[in-house]
């Protein structure tokens, strides 16, 4: 009897084997196989298109490089073409949609690799502010009244800020081009509003509210000039300064100068009266004697 011990033991381990197998066959069979993995959502394509406005012979002009759905967009690298014939390329410069931060701003490169041909490239480290204007690309119109452009894209690459293992992961990019014509009397488009400005890192300090004044009060402030505003008022006579020492005897000398000056004139005034009176008299005495002679002959007559 002892012998057929372990030989039960071992019926008995491989009768609960196959009851194990059975019972996840039948759990196969009813439930089918088991479900694959999902595959993650493609990234969601961005827009890239060019919009212009009609320009006239000689004027300088723009073409604006929008994009759309591009909120994660960290790099932009476009080729686009024009006819040289038409238009001159003068430069290109950041949109309004880029962000603006005082230590990360965004980056807008544009080369010529040969004429008729831009190499535009946006770098973005902080995602872009909106959807909008990117980069402004700036012309000579070359070409006469009639003549056309078109501005077209010929090769796209974008790179998403949320890419793979902390990296840039590329995103497919729609791009949709422009044609710019060239017409007489075409008014110049308004200049691209510049970014916003640059926020300064740290907490947001509310501007103060501003002041109105209260009615009734007179608003503080200097007066008006009764000048004008760009006038200033005459010079007016210098104040006098402290007399010194030395001053007050230079007055006192003058003074006295002066003194002797009046007193010494007043003196030849009375002598020139005197002697113009005494000149009168004697003219009077002779003027008396002669008529006492001619009066003295006239008898002996």
């Amino acid at each position: 009897m002892r012998n057929n011990v372990p030989a039960n033991r071992g019926r008995g381990a491989s009768v609960l084997g196959c009851i194990a197998l059975g019972l996840i066959a039948a759990s196969l069979q009813a439930g089918g196989p088991l479900p694959e993995p999902e595959p993650p959502d493609p990234p969601a394509a961005t827009t890239v298109r060019i919009e212009s406005d009609p320009a006239a012979p000689g004027a300088a002009t723009e073409a604006r490089v929008v994009v759309e759905g591009g909120g994660d967009l960290g790099a932009l690298d476009l080729s686009i073409a024009y006819d040289p014939a038409v238009l001159s390329f003068t430069e290109a410069v950041p949109g309004p949609a880029t962000s603006s931060r005082q230590n990360n701003p965004a980056m807008v490169v544009a080369h010529e690799p040969q004429p008729g041909q831009i190499q535009l490239i946006l770098a973005e480290t902080d995602g872009l502010a909106s959807d909008g204007v990117v980069a402004v690309l700036r012309f000579k119109v070359r070409g006469a009244a009639g003549s056309t452009s078109d501005l077209r894209i010929q090769s796209s690459a974008a790179n998403s800020l949320r890419g793979g293992n902390g990296g840039f992961g590329a995103i497919p990019v729609a791009t949709e081009n422009a044609t710019l014509r060239v017409q007489a009397g075409a008014t110049p488009p308004p200049p691209a509003p510049p970014p916003p400005p640059a926020p300064v890192d740290g907490p947001d300090v509310p501007a103060p509210p501003p002041t109105e004044p209260v009615p009734g009060t007179v608003p503080q402030g200097p007066p008006p000039s009764p000048f004008g505003s760009g006038l200033t008022p005459p010079a007016g006579p210098a104040p006098e300064q402290p007399a010194t020492p030395d001053a007050r005897s230079a007055v006192r000398e003058r003074d006295r100068s002066n003194g002797r000056d009046e007193s010494s004139g007043g003196s030849g005034l009375v002598i020139g009266i005197a002697i113009g009176a005494g000149v009168l008299v004697a003219g009077l005495v002779v003027v008396v004697v002669l008529l006492a002679l001619r009066a003295e002959r006239k008898p002996g007559r």
